[in-house]
């Protein structure tokens, strides 16, 4: 990934130790990205650009817009925003859309588009499906794969070395091998970008591991359920919700993954320990 693509240099006074001074620095790029399916507008995500179609397909699956991948008969992505140039209102840009046809939109016509900003999911509970799917895996992992994961995830934030400002997502096999990550503003972003990539890619998610290094939220654990993934593993903590649902689709969530610690919450069946 080249990182420099989602990053822009701006000018900053520096203090430090008493002393202040003028600097180049860069941010992170936050831009909308418009999803219309069937001709519907139904999402704007603010998002780091990059990886749209991944971002697109991961998002409407794991949220249960579409049903799934079989769903989809076409996707195409829409004119980027140039580099430098301001963002279109993000509710009705006019460039930067991913469009999609699909045999079914689980969504009513009249519905509002969605706005999901960088920092969150959706956040009404009620919208979540009563009975979401419990994971099926015979996937077993030992402890010590969680601390090779946290070992390799501190190479792989290439914006977040130069800028920070983002997130990433990542996800392994049963060994420990990783297999793709994606930087966002959004965690939610980044983790849709992963599962994207994996449908797309025909990579099966049933014996994987998703990794964050965000806060682990019911609205992760419910994309997780809703795409059968077994491990969610976070750098930070999960909440209690996140817990309960973890508990209820039968997920193995793992919290404060560190080289050396890491927390489960739930489906601690999978995890082989060695103590």
């Amino acid at each position: 990934m080249n990182e420099r693509l989602y990053l822009q240099k701006i000018d900053i006074i520096r203090w430090q130790k008493g002393e202040h001074k003028t600097e180049e620095d860069y941010v992170s790029i936050e831009e909308p990205l418009a999803l219309e399916v069937n001709g519907q507008r139904v999402a704007v995500l603010m998002r780091l650009p990059g990886a749209e179609k991944e971002l697109a397909i991961g998002f409407l699956i794991s949220e249960g817009i579409i049903d799934n991948f079989n769903d989809i008969q076409m996707l195409s992505h829409c004119g980027s925003i140039m580099p430098g140039e301001v963002s279109e209102d993000p509710l009705t840009p006019s460039r930067n859309i991913v469009k999609i046809q699909a045999t079914h939109l689980n969504r009513a016509k009249d519905t509002a588009t969605l706005l999901i900003r960088s920092g969150c999911g959706r956040t009404s509970v009620e919208d979540i499906v009563d009975q979401l799917p419990k994971v099926h895996s015979n996937l077993e992992m030992g402890i010590d794969i969680l601390t090779r994961i946290a070992k390799e995830i501190l190479d792989q934030q290439e914006v977040r070395k130069m800028a920070g400002g983002v997130h990433l997502a990542a996800l392994f096999d049963a060994q420990g091998q990783m297999l793709v990550t994606y930087e966002d503003i959004g965690r939610h972003n980044a983790a849709d970008k992963v599962i994207g990539y994996a449908l797309l890619n025909g990579i099966s998610l049933a014996d994987k591991i998703l990794y964050t290094t965000g806060r682990a939220s019911y609205e992760l654990v419910t994309k997780g359920a809703r795409m059968n993934i077994p491990v969610i593993a976070s750098k930070s903590s999960p909440t209690s919700l996140a817990v309960e649902f973890a508990r209820n689709t039968e997920i193995t969530l793992c919290g404060f993954v560190r080289p050396s610690r890491a927390n489960i919450y739930s489906g601690e069946k999978r995890i082989i320990f060695t103590d």
